[in-house]
């Protein structure tokens, strides 16, 4: 495995995120939280509990999130272990009990009663208490709208947990994983971290938009790139290095060379945003902000997967 993880990472040196000088000081700390938290989830099979003990996500966003204090960080890492155990625990639901199982997350969002569940939806109600504290009704609101839009991803994905496998074209790839990788989420919780939550006009204006989507989809190329043999092995076809070998009918080698193309591509646009900020006027400041934070958690991101995580069974031996 280890010559492997060295051809990834060589490839991926190709592009390279800003140096920073921020370095987290909360890493062990967080960790330590978090795999009390783990402990938390009494639901959990066997598997998933120790996929999530050795996946390090309390230093995953502590790393992500350097300027962050651990008044924040601690909401914001508990919602990132509840995501992660969400997606490996009710991912394979049958789609009918997943609807179910998604209206009645978006109801816990939204502080409202739901029937007795399980320790994930007890942690995703203290979380969302947490960030009620630090935020404002309109961001929890959009906080809302992006897990309605994650849901979205997880019902139209008829392609993962599939006994005989069968991959989505490009165009339909993008439609689902776009949503599914939850991108926009974590972009909203990237703003408690600025000096101030900014108002909708400035969010939904369409070049922020157009820069949560490139953020999104650098996590989704890195995570395909350090995935892909794993899915390969255990037959799962929601991988944009696996669908683009299967429809344009070239070797593995040359989809993964393609995947990297595309995303430079998208690097260097989401890296020229910063010529753009000057437009947002009073806001300038909290967008250059955002936008700094953005390439900081990609950068953060990247070493987690390259070094820090044995989630896709790429270890640093």
């Amino acid at each position: 495995m280890s010559s492997i993880k060295a051809t990834l990472s060589n490839l991926l040196d190709q592009v390279q995120y800003p140096a920073h000088p921020y370095t987290s000081t909360h890493c062990d700390e967080m960790e330590s939280i978090t795999r009390a938290w783990i402990d938390q989830y009494d639901c959990l099979t066997p598997e998933i509990r120790y996929k999530a003990k050795i996946s390090s996500y309390g230093v995953l966003t502590a790393d992500v999130l350097p300027r962050a204090d651990m008044q924040t960080l601690k909401p914001i890492t508990r919602w990132m272990l509840w995501a992660f155990i969400f997606d490996d625990f009710y991912g394979p639901y049958p789609k009918d009990e997943l609807k179910r199982i998604c209206r009645n997350a978006l109801a816990t969002i939204s502080n409202e009663p739901i029937p007795p569940a399980n320790a994930i939806f007890d942690q995703l109600r203290i979380t969302c208490a947490e960030l009620r504290e630090q935020t404002t009704p309109q961001w929890m609101n959009r906080f809302l709208k992006s897990h309605k839009f994650y849901f979205q991803g997880l019902l139209m994905d008829t392609f993962s947990y599939k006994e005989h496998r069968t991959y989505p074209t490009e165009e339909q790839y993008f439609k689902i994983r776009d949503r599914l990788i939850g991108g926009f989420m974590v972009m909203d919780l990237l703003e408690l971290i600025s000096d101030k939550i900014m108002p909708d006009e400035i969010i939904y204006h369409p070049d922020i938009h157009r820069m949560r989507l490139l953020a999104s989809r650098l996590m989704i190329y890195d995570n395909d790139i350090f995935s892909y043999q794993k899915e390969l092995l255990e037959g799962e076809s929601m991988n944009l290095v696996l669908v683009i070998a299967n429809e344009r009918g070239i070797s593995i080698e040359k989809a993964l060379k393609e995947t990297i193309r595309i995303r430079k591509k998208d690097y260097l646009e989401l890296l020229a945003f910063n010529r753009k900020i000057g437009q947002f006027g009073k806001w300038s400041r909290q967008v250059l902000q955002y936008w700094e934070n953005t390439m900081i958690l990609l950068e953060g991101q990247l070493k987690w997967y390259k070094i820090k995580s044995q989630r896709y069974g790429i270890t640093n031996d």
